[in-house]
């Protein structure tokens, strides 16, 4: 995979592409998927339930991560609150200057775990 769009689906562009998610499932990779949020964010989506692993050790390492890059490019957990409760964290709010990259190393992570 070495174009960055395999790494993830662009709901942006407006179209959904059930390729990408059958071509994860089948090969047992993490699905992640990209969309608007708002003006400053969009939303990174990830699922992973195909794959043989522990759903809260994982959701609760990115949920780690997740908090630290908040922290580093001083977020506000106001923005972000809805999410934090979840009780799997598979949805992330990324500043959109950051999506592509970020979603790209959350897929990579993933794989690695």
């Amino acid at each position: 995979m070495d174009d960055v769009l395999n790494y993830y689906e662009d709901l942006r562009l407006k179209t959904i592409d059930s390729n990408h998610w059958c071509y994860c499932e089948k090969n047992r990779l993490p699905y992640i998927s990209i969309n608007n949020y708002n003006h400053k964010y969009d939303n990174v989506f990830y699922d992973i339930t195909n794959l043989s692993c522990d759903l809260n050790e994982i959701s609760e390492n990115v949920r780690r991560l997740y908090f630290s890059y908040l922290d580093f490019f001083l977020i506000p957990l106001l923005d972000v609150e809805c999410l934090l409760d979840d009780n799997y964290f598979f949805n992330l709010y990324v500043k959109k200057e950051h999506t592509e990259y970020f979603a790209k190393q959350l897929f990579i992570y993933l794989v690695n775990q």
